[in-house]
């Protein structure tokens, strides 16, 4: 165990920390080869980019009301 804020910590915990930071980097990563207002309907690669982080997002955040709230994903039907 290592110590962390004046407790003990599972080093589990701390991989499970590192794993969140590395996976959310990646979805940054990802979103900035996006431009905001793009159409996917007309571009191929960002819609492949956007399925991608969503696949992240769905595989690190279970819950489907949470994830909406915390998705990096934001969709105008326009």
């Amino acid at each position: 165990m290592t110590r962390a804020r004046g407790r003990k910590v599972p080093v589990t915990q701390n991989i499970i920390e590192l794993s969140l930071k590395s996976m959310f980097m990646r979805i940054d990563q990802l979103m900035k080869t996006v431009p905001e207002g793009c159409n996917l309907d007309k571009n191929p690669q960002y819609d492949h980019t956007i399925k991608d982080v969503w696949s992240i997002e769905e595989e690190w955040i279970v819950d489907k009301d949470f994830r909406r709230r915390m998705s990096h994903i934001h969709i105008d039907d326009d």
